[in-house]
């Protein structure tokens, strides 16, 4: 090969630079011009020609790589850097590399040469060619924007003459024409029922004036589904793409289009239209620098179709705005009361200020029935209130706005309805009539209906407008039933919540008489049980002496049992005597009975408690039924050899107590409920634990009456740790 190539050598030694031409001209660079410098002025000098390359020693005595690096990055030449030296070490090559140089090699491997030469010139290559598409690109852009402000300055008032429009959509698709240099360029919109499109304007335009070409898509659901899903296509060739429909390709086939960019129009968040280009003759593959243009001309078309909208819209704006103000208006009159009686003559005196009528009803809907509940108008309101219709029959248009979930108007309902011509409804004298569902939700709750003596008088506004009247009703009218059932809903709440009042009364009474009325004859009986067991009475043989344990044992069971029973009662019913209550003291004071039980039992308890901590204010035999049942439990549930530990601190504002044993534990699904009333872990029959389920209930709602907490850890054969916050006041 035979490649030209102009070289800038940077290198003081001739024979250096003589090792350096032959390898290139080996490597197939036959056609070679170079220059040899060695300064920094000789280098600025020879910089004033073009160069292809330059490869440079790395250490010179007047001058270096890194130096003439350095003058070239100055300049904002690009031009491929590769470093030959004979000394470079791998430090010296990685800080070269990163000041900016494309490759080194050595003195001694100069084969390696060319190759890199190659390389860095085709990198070169890549470098100039993105920066002219580059810059291409912007003059695209910059032509287009010109574009851009003459079609801004012809669309900005939507009352502009159509003819301009039309100018100024032809200057911006003949200058997308010309920049893309395709054959023909058209802009589509979608009509208003949305599954036909109208060429509205296109470039070059056609010899004759034509009719605007409308495609209907009704029977190319596919087609029309992705021209909606707003995704730009591209066809580089539309004969061999498969996904071209048949009645598309029959088009192209004709028009003897071979490649076509279809882009989307977005305005307001919806496609709109399409702007479609169409290459013929060739196929074609469009770069993404082109489908970026095609896009940008799209988003100038929505403006243009914007302004043409804004048009349309204008005259029917203000008339919109007073509907919307009446409507508001009508809002606010029916929110006035929620009485339902006086809520349907709001209704139907606030609809003739939105449509006319000689006579108008609301009918509710139950089950499959309406039910006439009011109406105006009519001079036999009273032989008609009351009054229903099946829809299960097609004997009246009631059923079909049911059914239809829809307004529906009849132009002269006699001739239509039998039912019209015979009494009571002949006596209106009805023609036109108007019926419009009441939703709520997604229920159809009821109609309303709108007579007009004169034939034809309703239309579609007429309709829309009811409608959304009936919006606004239906709302009104479910409040009102609502706030209906919710008042018959309160007063039966009401009733029953005094019969439970009245029942919690007579069954704390219950309690507090079967209490009382046990209280005596238990404590005798346990009285004299425990004199039997004692043998204070004469000594009892073995057998009774067993019977009589049991009995002493149950009653004192029971004994407690009452005791909780109205310490319950006594924190339902009974007002708590708050006091100054020193903790640390109640503690102290039943240490001894404790430390005597535990001894006993067989157990050590041990005491941390802090002298010094603040009063509470609080019921001080309240606190001392939760100290005394924790150590209860502390007590009952840790076998014999264990320990009880009991420690009093005070952290900030709040008193700490807590309760550990080495006890049995409590199961982990068990925890959330034990502070339940009468619940017991083990509530079996032949559970080993007695008790009462009541102590920790207790001990929760004593807790919570003093604005405290009760929580426990617990591990199964290890023990539990009860802990009681309670704050200081």
């Amino acid at each position: 090969m035979n490649m030209p190539l102009r070289v800038l050598i940077i290198e003081d030694s001739e024979d250096d630079t003589l090792l350096i031409i032959r390898a290139l001209r080996r490597g197939g660079y036959k056609d070679l011009t170079f220059h040899r410098v060695d300064t920094h002025a000789d280098m600025e000098t020879a910089l004033q020609e073009k160069w292809d390359v330059v490869i440079s020693d790395y250490s010179m005595p007047k001058f270096s790589g890194l130096d003439a690096l350095k003058l070239i990055q100055t300049k904002k030449l690009d031009l491929p850097f590769i470093i030959v030296s004979g000394t470079i070490g791998e430090d010296i090559a990685v800080e070269s590399m990163r000041a900016g140089a494309y490759d080194y090699l050595m003195k001694d491997n100069l084969i390696r040469l060319a190759p890199a030469v190659q390389r860095e010139l085709q990198e070169a290559r890549s470098r100039e060619a993105r920066r002219k598409a580059e810059k291409e690109k912007n003059q695209l852009i910059e032509r287009l924007q010109t574009q851009h402000n003459t079609l801004m300055e012809l669309v900005a008032h939507p009352a502009i003459a159509t003819d301009q429009r039309d100018q100024a959509l032809q200057a911006i698709l003949q200058a997308a024409a010309n920049t893309l240099a395709v054959s023909r360029v058209k802009v589509w919109q979608f009509l208003d029922q949305g599954d036909s499109m109208q060429c509205i304007q296109e470039y070059p335009l056609p010899r004759e004036e034509t009719p605007k070409k409308i495609i209907d898509f009704s029977m190319h659901i596919q087609q029309l589904t992705r021209i909606k899903s707003g995704k730009i296509m591209v066809i580089p060739d539309v004969f061999t793409n498969p996904k071209v429909p048949d009645w598309s390709y029959t088009y192209c086939k004709t028009q003897d289009i071979r490649s076509i960019i279809v882009v989307p129009i977005y305005l307001q968040g919806r496609v709109v239209g399409i702007v479609c280009y169409e290459d013929m003759s060739n196929p074609r593959q469009w770069t993404p620098d082109e489908i970026t243009f095609t896009n940008q001309v799209a988003n100038l078309l929505a403006q243009a179709l914007l302004n043409l909208e804004n048009a349309r819209l204008l005259s029917a704006e203000a008339e919109r705005r007073r509907e919307a103000e009446t409507l508001q208006a009508i809002t606010q009159a029916l929110s006035a009361t929620l009485d339902l009686p006086q809520v349907l003559d709001l209704i139907l005196s606030q609809l003739e200020k939105v449509v006319p009528y000689d006579s108008a009803s609301v009918q509710q809907r139950t089950g499959e029935k309406l039910e006439l509940m009011g109406g105006r108008g009519f001079a036999n309101i009273e032989e008609l209130q009351g009054l229903t219709f099946d829809l299960t029959l097609e004997d009246s248009p009631n059923s079909l706005v049911v059914q239809n979930r829809a307004p529906v108007i009849l132009e002269n309902a006699p001739e239509l309805y039998a039912k019209f011509n015979t009494p009571p409804y002949s006596e209106t004298k009805i023609s036109s009539w108007l019926g419009v569902p009441l939703i709520f939700g997604n229920q159809i709750i009821g109609i309303i209906t709108l007579d007009k003596k004169e034939p034809g008088f309703y239309n579609q506004k007429h309709a829309r407008l009811a409608q959304a009247f009936a919006a606004q009703a239906a709302i009104a009218i479910e409040n009102a039933r609502l706030f209906a059932e919710e008042e018959r809903r309160a007063t039966e709440l009401a009733r029953a919540l005094e019969q439970q009042k009245e029942l919690a009364n007579l069954k704390n009474q219950f309690i507090q008489n079967v209490s009382h009325e046990l209280r005596t004859p238990l404590a005798i009986a346990r009285g004299y049980a425990e004199l039997l067991y004692s043998g204070e009475l004469g000594k009892l043989p073995p057998e009774s002496q067993s019977a009589i344990e049991i009995i002493t044992r149950r009653t004192r069971m029971l004994t407690k049992l009452i005791e909780d029973i109205n310490a319950i009662l006594e924190i339902e019913t009974q007002e708590p005597e708050y006091q100054p209550v020193n903790i640390a003291e109640l503690i102290m004071k039943h240490v001894p009975d404790f430390k005597a039980a535990a001894a006993i039992a067989g157990l050590e308890l041990i005491t941390d408690v802090q002298s010094n901590t603040a009063l509470i204010y609080g019921d001080p035999t309240q606190l001392d039924r939760v100290l005394d049942n924790l150590l209860g439990n502390a007590l009952k549930f840790t076998p014999q050899g264990g320990s009880i530990y009991v420690q009093l601190k005070q952290h900030d504002q709040t008193l700490i107590l807590e309760v550990q044993d080495t006890g049995i534990g409590i199961p982990e699904d068990k925890l959330d409920r034990i502070f339940e009333r009468f619940y017991q872990v083990d509530g079996s029959a032949s559970r080993r634990y007695g008790g009462t389920g009541l102590g920790l209930a207790l001990v929760k709602e004593i807790c919570e009456m003093h604005n405290g907490t009760v929580e426990v850890k617990s591990t199964l054969g290890v023990g539990s740790t009860f802990r009681v916050t309670l704050p200081i006041q």
